[in-house]
């Protein structure tokens, strides 16, 4: 008689237990659906898994920026590249002096969304939960002199497994001695020069693009790059 009651009570709690997995896979699959919490902006760190980050510079993400300066107001093409397929991330460029977020995101790919940490669009994650590989940005520096920066991207492989603050290579502050600043327009971009630019972007159809900045009327540059 004990030893049946002892049955059924050990039954009952593998129950629980299974119940309150499937409750927590749930509530990751929430997360990995609708994107990083803002509670995440400082550490970059996700809330929704227990396991422990692995080594950053052990890894199979590369985190490459199509330039090695940049100018205030200006662009940085951003690509992420991995040899095998991801959940979730987080991508962020910070100042080198004090670690602070600096710029913001203007172009991101399809599956992502911009997050306001401290200012809209200064940080992206990923905004369904389907598996991603490689994926391109450009981000748009400060309007102002903002120091060397670098690129930060924390990436979620599974539930139990994630690299926090995978770092790419410095991006150095070429900001003129000279420099006076200039307020881009809504929909434009502001050129080294002081030209207002637009910027086109057309989709190759595997998260690459190809960028062609067309100077507005009454504008020339000389030269249209493709």
């Amino acid at each position: 008689m004990h030893v049946k009651t002892f049955k059924r009570a050990e039954s009952g709690s593998k129950q629980l237990l299974l119940v309150g997995v499937a409750l927590s896979l749930v509530s990751c699959t929430w997360s990995f659906s609708h994107g990083a919490n803002p509670s995440a902006c400082m550490d970059m760190k996700p809330r929704h898994i227990s396991a422990q980050p692995q080594d950053p510079h052990n890894n199979y993400i590369t985190l490459q920026t199509e330039a090695v300066s940049y100018h205030p107001g200006g662009t940085v093409p951003v690509a992420v590249r991995s040899t095998r397929d991801f959940m979730g991330f987080l991508l962020q460029a910070r100042r080198v002096t004090d670690d602070r977020i600096a710029g913001t995101f203007i172009l991101i790919p399809h599956g992502s969304k911009r997050l306001r940490c401290e200012e809209e669009g200064d940080t992206v994650t990923h905004s369904d939960k389907q598996l991603k590989r490689n994926l391109s940005f450009v981000w748009r520096a400060p309007d102002r002199p903002a120091g060397d920066v670098r690129f930060f991207i924390t990436v979620v492989q599974s539930y139990f497994t994630y690299w926090a603050r995978i770092e790419s290579a410095v991006v150095h502050d070429q900001t003129p001695a000279n420099f006076t600043p200039v307020v881009a327009v809504a929909g434009q971009e502001i050129a080294p020069s002081g030209l207002a630019f637009d910027i086109n972007m057309t989709s190759t159809g595997t998260d690459m693009y190809i960028f062609k900045t067309v100077p507005l009327a009454g504008q020339s540059c000389g030269t249209d790059y493709s």
